[in-house]
């Protein structure tokens, strides 16, 4: 099963054009009727539908995706940067994917200078 990506309200709403040039699944958070909802709802959904989420907000998500059980997995691009800066971040994570079936319990972050780094997010007690 391919990766399909949510985007956080955070992110510009360009990135599912992006993603969909890539050939890949993607919806943005608005689309989705959660503008403005909590943190914790934006994780239950991605959890239950299987989405990875993209998002800037790394402080907020890897407490909340630690305190799961399991989740489809998050890309961060840190620091917040300009629209078109997103799109290549982006990009450049997706062609790092490539052919991934899943990112179950990782997270990719990039930043500005196009390091790309992988963990698994640890749990928290």
């Amino acid at each position: 099963m391919a990766l399909k990506y949510l985007i956080d309200e955070c992110l510009h709403m360009g990135l599912t054009k992006v993603a969909r040039a890539a050939g890949c699944r993607a919806e943005h958070v608005v689309h989705r009727g959660l503008t403005g909802a909590p943190d914790w709802k934006i994780l239950e959904f991605m959890v239950r539908l299987d989405y990875v989420l993209v998002t800037n907000n790394a402080k907020d998500f890897r407490k909340l995706a630690g305190s799961t059980e399991i989740h489809p997995g998050m890309i961060l691009i840190l620091p917040n940067v300009p629209p078109r800066k997103q799109s290549v971040l982006f990009s450049l994570v997706l062609e790092y994917l490539d052919d991934r079936e899943d990112l179950i319990d990782r997270v990719i972050e990039i930043s500005e200078h196009h390091e790309i780094s992988e963990y698994e997010l640890p749990k928290m007690a």
